[in-house]
């Protein structure tokens, strides 16, 4: 469609959240822009490429927008929002949509950050494979780890990377994913590669072995 600088709703991200909204208002024909950091993993690509594909009135602006405001004075104003972005472009929207999402912060192991895996993008595709969840940090969000268990039909482990929880708190989650028939590795993790062979993730620990 031809470029606009007004528009239904203003979509502030192209993450999970920001994509489903653009499918809701793709179906519902509303003329809107998602504004794209380009800043997700590659997986969302194909994503992108659909909605732009079969909803016509959807246009993707690929900048960050660095000022989001209220801009309405009036009750019966038709635009009540206006964003800037790092280009200088100044867009008007009679919604805003803040679906800017998340940061992830990777666990301190080697080799993670190129293997990491985005559920929302292929977690059904893939529930034919082991599951596993690295660190403490995975007990702190049990409800995430329980949702890949969830998805997976292969067992789950929940790697301690050599750490011991040592809050009540994190000690329960413990059980509560043990109870679930998660298992727990406790062994220190060296490194995480991709297997060339069938594409699973090799774990190798600080103790030489591997899985």
């Amino acid at each position: 469609m031809t470029a606009s600088t007004d528009y239904d709703v203003l979509v502030i991200g192209a993450g999970p959240a920001g994509l489903a909204a653009a499918t809701a208002l793709g179906s519902a024909y509303r003329n809107f822009a998602v504004f794209d950091s380009q800043e997700y993993q590659l997986c969302r690509a194909a994503a992108v490429k659909d909605i732009s594909t079969n909803y016509p009135t959807v246009t993707f602006i690929d900048t960050v927008v660095e000022i989001a405001t209220a801009t309405a004075t009036a009750v019966n104003q038709m635009y009540k929002f206006q964003v800037t972005s790092t280009r200088g472009g100044h867009f008007r929207g009679k919604k805003l949509i803040l679906a800017t999402g998340s940061k992830d912060v990777f666990p301190n192991i080697p080799g993670y950050a190129e293997l990491v895996h985005c559920l929302f993008c292929d977690g059904f595709e893939k529930n034919d494979s082991p599951a596993g969840a690295p660190g403490l940090g995975s007990l702190q969000d049990l409800a995430s780890v329980l949702m890949a268990h969830h998805m997976s039909n292969k067992p789950l482990t929940i790697f301690l990377n050599g750490e011991s929880p040592t809050r009540e708190k994190d000690r329960k989650a413990l059980r509560v994913a043990e109870a679930r028939n998660c298992k727990v590795n406790h062994r220190e993790i060296r490194l995480l590669s991709r297997n060339s062979g069938n594409g699973y993730v090799l774990v190798e620990f600080s103790d030489d072995s591997q899985c």
